[in-house]
């Protein structure tokens, strides 16, 4: 049984992400489950998420709504402490260069935007979701570049090979805790509409009362009062979770086919950034 926290592990969280990991093990084993592979947090994350012995992994509401669902559901979602998220639910800033002239999405017309993915709700759509309503008829944009992370987004604006970003809330507090040089270097001229973050998953194969237990487990892990766990919870910023129905990830889904037509004329027949 494969589980692994995939997000929000930079080189400073990394220690954090596998002690939460560790503990989560620890409580699962509690409710009966055994033989749990616990996998590093890395970008091959994607492919378990399929994977009918996945017992715990977290994801990006985007690859939810448009493909996970069909082979995983949720267990909770997750509440960080970070400015931009409020129980559940998150958004993204829009950043440009702290230099940069700009005053609102209206101003970035025949800029070039950094991407971390085109199927992330907070790199690509949020990015979109707040562009002017005449970037649905033309390409409003004059390019955008897919960086592969939140990171490379916001160091590839802070340099100037792009213009502007969306970048994660929680991925923006962090760089204002660890990089407060890169932040320096970048200002925040909007911020998305909100809407549930990266979920927690496990199979669609575990039944009810699996699923009972592994939110057992998960819950007990976040109210661990144990000084390892508060400072590992505290380095995530993860302060809780909640259990959503799926319905409340439509909202993800709605925005998504409002993007969709202003996403279009930058993707070329692979679906990748056309330049």
């Amino acid at each position: 049984m494969i589980l692994a926290f995939s997000y929000y592990a930079f080189d400073e969280t990394r220690d954090a992400c596998a002690t939460l990991a560790s503990a989560l093990a620890r409580e699962l084993e509690r409710e009966g489950f055994s033989g749990i592979d616990v996998r590093p947090p890395d970008e091959s994350a994607r492919l378990h998420w399929h994977d009918p012995r996945l017992l715990f992994s977290q994801t990006c509401g985007l690859p939810f709504v448009r493909e996970v669902a069909r082979s995983a559901q949720l267990v909770a979602t997750p509440h960080y402490a970070a400015a931009g998220c409020t129980g559940p639910d998150y958004t993204s800033v829009i950043v440009v260069r702290k230099d940069d002239p700009a005053a609102s999405p209206a101003d970035l017309v025949g800029r070039v935007a950094a991407v971390n993915r085109f199927d992330s709700q907070s790199g690509s759509n949020a990015l979109f979701a707040v562009l002017p309503p005449e970037s649905v008829d033309a390409p409003f944009l004059e390019r955008v570049d897919l960086t592969g992370g939140h990171n490379a987004s916001a160091l590839r604006v802070a340099e100037g090979r792009a213009d502007c970003a969306a970048i994660d809330s929680v991925c923006w507090a962090m760089f204002n805790r660890h990089q407060q040089d890169l932040v320096a270097r970048l200002r925040v001229i909007a911020r998305s509409p909100a809407h549930p973050g990266l979920p927690f998953i496990t199979a669609h194969e575990r039944g009810s009362h699996e699923l009972d237990r592994i939110r057992l487990a998960l819950f007990r892990m976040l109210a661990d009062p144990s000084p390892e766990l508060a400072a590992a919870r505290r380095a995530m910023l993860l302060e809780g979770a909640s259990v959503l129905d799926a319905a409340a990830y439509g909202s993800i889904a709605e925005m998504d086919a409002f993007v969709a037509p202003r996403v279009a004329p930058y993707l070329d027949v692979t679906g990748t950034a056309a330049h």
